[in-house]
């Protein structure tokens, strides 16, 4: 079942060629949310999550209002003696 792209509803193609995908769209992003504190409309805060599509175009026709997080892991090592057992 592929959802449809939320912004502009156009149908959404598959990129499983069998169909027996769980929303896995092609030209297009998917993207989840647990709710967010301050919204009025979903923030369940039991672990129920929506799902939406947005289709390329839309997403890239909006690339104004959208922000691009990069998460960085650091490696911090820190040393100490070793001690055989």
């Amino acid at each position: 079942m592929t959802l449809p792209c939320f912004c502009c509803g156009k149908a959404l193609e598959s990129v499983d060629p069998l169909g027996d995908d769980d929303n896995e769209p092609s030209e297009a992003t998917t993207f989840r949310t647990g709710g967010h504190y301050g919204s009025g409309a979903f923030d369940p805060m039991d672990g129920s999550m929506l799902e939406l599509n947005v289709c390329d175009d839309c997403l890239t026709g909006g690339a104004e209002r959208v922000v691009l997080l990069r998460t960085v892991q650091t490696v911090q090592t820190t040393s100490s003696a070793w001690i055989p057992d």
